[in-house]
């Protein structure tokens, strides 16, 4: 119910889009430096909603109470993800909304998280690169195989399709400092960087 009510707070107050991040898998063992603070952040976090819940049902409910409120993820770990289903499940949400979906990505900072999934964390950034390209290449008109490093399938259909063409915008929401153009050039989407950079060679 806390989605329903955050969005239509967010769409009465005339803010522009709402934004949930998903976490896919918590790890508890944490850089002391950083470990108080987080535990804040989780307790105010809980305070206002489950913020282990699934990002795009509870966006696929606030779709359903609203019109103009922009939808997305603020950030959804592609590289932790299956991109057959991260492509249905971002289509969904933009069929849902008639169009107001936004796919805001990450490549993660959390070593331990990547442990836990079994994911080599020095491959995160490849595998953003592969997950983008292979998420893009099935909101295609056409099947089209698909043949990466780390994913790889023969022609298949996916449906359904986003309602924006040629798909859901894909912003980066990252620390990544090595320049906008490099970020637009590689994967074709809109960087945001944040205060904390580290260099864009360091995911690779």
């Amino acid at each position: 119910a806390v989605y329903f009510v955050l969005a239509r707070l967010a769409y009465v107050g005339g803010v522009g889009g709402m934004l949930l991040a998903e976490q896919r898998r918590q790890a508890f063992t944490r850089n002391a430096g950083v470990e108080a603070g987080w535990n804040r952040f989780r307790r105010i976090a809980a305070a206002l909603m489950n913020n282990d819940g699934v990002a795009f049902v509870a966006l696929g409910a606030a779709a359903a109470v609203t019109t103009r409120l922009l939808l997305g993820t603020g950030i959804c770990l592609v590289v932790e993800r299956d991109p057959i289903i991260t492509a249905k499940e971002v289509a969904t949400l933009d069929v849902l909304s008639h169009g107001r979906a936004m796919l805001g990505i990450g490549v993660g900072w959390l070593k331990e998280e990547f442990d836990t999934l079994g994911i080599p964390f020095a491959e995160r950034g490849p595998r953003a690169d592969e997950s983008i390209r292979a998420i893009r290449s099935l909101w295609g008109d056409t099947p089209e195989p698909f043949v990466g490093r780390f994913f790889r399938w023969d022609p298949v259909e996916s449906h359904p399709k986003p309602v924006q063409r040629p798909g859901v915008p894909i912003m980066v929401l990252t620390d990544v400092e090595r320049t906008y153009q490099q970020l637009a050039l590689v994967w074709g989407v809109i960087p945001v960087l944040g205060p904390h950079c580290e260099t864009y060679d360091e995911m690779y």
